[in-house]
């Protein structure tokens, strides 16, 4: 932890007994209360050092870990399994990276089609929108970002704040661009990656419009989206538990993001409701 605190990279290693019961609280105050990041390697873990007795052979290693925020265990199950999470963890850091671009590109389509729909400056909303992406990001959910997204669209000179007393809670709920994108982009990479193909496209187009469907309301829980539809990435798809698992695992290293681009591109659909009225003549219930 002293290391970390001077912005070193820091991994250490021990038996799992050892680094997981001897040091508990240590890792605890030091490193996660702190707030260091601190790479430990446990080796041995299990009955695997049973020759030394059961002082090393830690059971609850994983457990212990899995109880401290803001700690992130891998537990690989076997020397095979560790050589091929190391060897494709590239593959998922520029699935994430390329997820992430695709989001600012989609918020990007949104917004100049809604400029251009609604005959307004897209700016003057998007500049608004700087705390509800922070708060996305730290909250992982619409629901909660909700009163900060008001605030903000409540900022802009070009919407209707009757149409954002409207659109803003109802797309909170309904639109879930962002997490869709990235569910959609990750199947299709652990797919690849874990069973050498990609879905057929009739099977991903069903797969879209039932993710489609199965989102709406997600937003209330971080990770919402992907957890509703594990049914049909088992059913549609027919992933087994380790795609399961993995698409869990890689769409929570995201999903702070992904909320963030559901929650900011809610303006530009508010600002599309804008001109849609403006155009039809509908009263501004506010004025």
């Amino acid at each position: 932890a002293g290391l970390a605190a001077t912005g070193k990279t820091v991994f250490f290693h021990s038996f799992g007994t050892f680094s997981s019961r001897r040091c508990y609280d240590q890792i605890y105050m030091s490193a996660a209360y702190a707030g260091l990041t601190v790479h430990v390697l446990a080796s041995d873990a299990g009955v695997t050092a049973a020759f030394n007795g059961g002082t090393h052979m830690p059971l609850e290693d994983a457990g212990m870990y899995l109880s401290i925020p803001e700690t992130t265990v891998l537990d690989p199950a076997d020397y095979a399994q560790l050589a091929s999470i190391t060897r494709q963890l590239p593959t998922f850091l520029w699935a994430i990276l390329i997820v992430m671009l695709g989001h600012y590109i989609w918020m990007a389509v949104l917004y100049s089609v809604a400029g251009a729909y609604s005959k307004r400056n897209p700016i003057e909303v998007v500049k608004h929108y700087g705390p509800a992406y922070l708060t996305a990001v730290g909250t992982m959910s619409s629901a909660a970002t909700l009163a900060v997204a008001l605030t903000c669209a409540n900022k802009s000179s070009v919407l209707r704040k009757d149409m954002v007393s409207f659109g803003i809670p109802l797309f909170a709920n309904i639109h879930l661009c962002g997490s869709v994108l990235t569910e959609v982009f990750f199947v299709m990479a652990v797919s690849k990656v874990l069973y050498g193909q990609l879905p057929a496209v009739s099977t991903m187009v069903l797969f879209c419009v039932l993710l489609g469907i199965f989102a709406v309301g997600a937003p209330g829980v971080p990770g919402g989206t992907v957890m509703a539809s594990l049914g049909i990435v088992t059913s549609v798809l027919g992933f087994d538990p380790t795609g399961t698992a993995l698409i869990l695992a890689i769409f929570a290293l995201q999903d702070s993001f992904g909320t963030a681009c559901n929650v900011t591109s809610d303006g530009a659909l508010t600002l599309i409701l804008t001109g849609y009225c403006e155009k039809h003549g509908v009263k501004n219930t506010e004025e």
